[in-house]
C-alpha cells in the first residue's frame, strides 16, 4: 500500500503528454466548464461502468456504510458509458453532453488501476481507492493502457 504522502503515479509527465493526446484535444472545449479554475485536463477515455460485481455487489469493504465506491454506485446507473477524464487534481466521470450527474474522485484517493481480464473486445479493470473500495469498468485495450500510463498500476501484495 502506498505511503500517505506518496502516490504510485507520477503527475509531472502528464501535462507534457496531454498536449499531444487526441482525445484531450477533441473534448477539451466541452470539458472547460466542468473544470475548476487552474485545473488541467490530462487524459480523456471512454469507459463503461460501474460494472456489476456478482460476488461482492457493494465492493470489497464489508460492513462499510460510506465508501467512495458505494456512494458512486448508489448515485449512478450501472453499465453506463462515461468519459473518464484525468485531470491534475481528480478523476472526472462525465458525459459528452451536459448532464447533472458528473462524479469526481480526488487523485489523492486513487491508488491505481488493475486489469481484471477480457470483456468482449476490451478489458475489465478496477480503479482501486484509498479507503479499500474499488470501482470496476470496461474499456478498449488502448484506452485501458493509456489510463494505466496516466494513473499507474495497482501495487501487488
Amino acid at each position: 500500500m502506498a505511503d500517505e504522502g506518496h502516490h504510485p503515479f507520477s503527475r509531472s509527465s502528464l501535462a507534457l503528454r496531454a498536449m499531444t493526446d487526441r482525445n484531450v484535444r477533441r473534448h477539451a472545449a466541452r470539458m472547460a466548464d466542468r473544470l475548476e479554475p487552474g485545473e488541467h485536463l490530462t487524459k480523456v477515455e471512454s469507459v463503461t461502468g460501474p460494472l456489476k460485481d456478482g460476488a461482492v455487489p457493494d465492493g470489497p469493504v464489508v460492513g462499510a456504510a460510506d465508501t467512495i465506491a458505494k456512494r458512486f454506485r448508489n448515485e449512478v446507473q450501472r453499465e453506463q458509458p462515461w468519459l473518464l477524464c484525468v485531470t491534475d487534481r481528480r478523476l472526472l466521470f462525465t458525459w459528452i453532453t451536459a448532464r447533472p450527474i458528473d462524479r469526481t474522485v480526488p487523485l489523492d484517493d486513487v491508488l491505481g488501476l488493475e486489469r481484471l481480464g477480457r470483456r468482449g473486445l476490451g478489458v475489465r479493470f478496477s480503479i482501486h481507492l484509498r479507503d479499500g473500495s474499488h470501482l470496476d469498468f470496461a474499456a478498449t485495450k488502448k484506452a485501458f493502457s493509456r489510463l494505466s500510463d496516466a494513473l499507474g498500476g495497482f501495487p501487488a501484495g
